[in-house]
């Protein structure tokens, strides 16, 4: 598979979102063989390797996918993880780091979009690490809010949301 013919698109994810799902992105190849050199990913977030713990990353949404083999990806609002449904906050506090060991994958940026792709906020980067701290003191209720951290080779992740209601 060459994976320079391929490439993410969210537009009915997003779509789906702003129609009121709470629901986590995912990649799911059709073809009909499994190619172990595509770099697609669905990273899943589980305090253990257990099918407990799989179960419930799943269910409460904390996945992430990204177009990149081995970038790690932390998202947290008032230190609730990716998946979250924050219930009547007075502020939000973000929290989002993202690393990727490989020299030549630099984190170019990571942005925070909200709902109808409002982007809130950007920040740019050339490193191997990058990290995102900002406190949104209006907070507006039935909102929802995911990043993407773009690498210097146009490789994408994208985060299940944080709602707030």
């Amino acid at each position: 598979m060459d994976n320079n013919k391929y490439e993410l698109n969210f537009n009915h994810y997003i779509e789906a979102l702003n129609n009121g799902w709470h629901l986590a992105p995912l990649i799911v190849d059709d073809k009909d063989s499994f190619n172990v050199s595509c770099e697609f990913r669905n990273i899943v977030l589980c305090e253990e390797l257990t099918k407990e713990s799989l179960s419930d990353a799943l269910k409460n949404r904390r996945l992430y996918v990204s177009e990149d083999k081995n970038i790690k990806v932390d998202y947290f609002i008032n230190k609730s993880p990716m998946g979250s449904i924050i219930k009547e906050p007075k502020m939000l506090k973000f929290t989002i780091s993202a690393i990727d060991n490989d020299d030549n994958d630099k984190i170019n940026k990571i942005q925070v979009y909200s709902n109808n792709n409002d982007l809130i906020e950007t920040k740019y980067f050339n490193s191997n690490y990058a990290k995102l701290d900002f406190t949104l003191e209006k907070v507006k209720k039935y909102t929802f809010y995911y990043v993407v951290v773009t690498q210097n080779n146009n490789k994408k992740t994208i985060t299940s949301p944080i709602w707030v209601e």
